[in-house]
């Protein structure tokens, strides 16, 4: 029944929106939802905010175990824009990193403001940028003691760091 009224125009509620992609989300058909969010923004009833930017971070994360990092990145790009905090900008900073997009990770990284209710993020936000410096590096040394460091560490200027220093 929302179905028709989405393909009517009639929705002009944003709990109406978000029920339709909801379901689209819970199928599996993730390129549907995407289009009723941008529909329901283009038409003005979705506005940006800190919700609609979660409903954004689960189509990237779902879209990031899918392996399809263009649409994660799309999603936590548009998620960070209205987040609250530094997570979308976090994960899409840990995208371009896995993906070898330095300057793309650091700038990610650079889009966290710094406060006191996003000190984790920010933190993180700096250990993917070491890591990322130096996963980039030429040096293979360097990369075999990045990779040496694994879980419990970060390697920083060529010297692996405990998590926590």
């Amino acid at each position: 029944m929302i179905r028709t009224a989405q393909a009517k125009g009639l929705l002009t509620e944003p709990n109406e929106y978000r029920a339709l992609y909801d379901t689209y989300i819970n199928g599996d058909r993730d390129k549907d939802a995407i289009a009723v969010i941008e529909q329901g923004m283009a038409s003005g009833v979705l506005k940006p905010g800190p919700d609609l930017a979660k409903d954004f971070m689960v189509l990237g994360q779902r879209a990031y175990f899918n392996n399809d990092d263009a649409t994660a990145i799309d999603m936590y790009t548009r998620a960070a824009s209205m987040a609250a905090d530094g997570e979308a900008s976090l994960n899409l900073a840990k995208i371009h990193a896995e993906n070898g997009r330095r300057n793309a990770a650091l700038a990610a990284c650079s889009a966290i403001a710094v406060g006191e209710s996003l000190a984790g993020a920010t933190a993180g936000a700096e250990a993917v940028a070491a890591g990322t410096a130096e996963a980039l590096s030429a040096d293979a040394s360097t990369t075999g003691a990045t990779e040496a460091a694994g879980e419990t560490g970060v390697e920083v200027a060529g010297e692996v760091k405990a998590a926590g220093e």
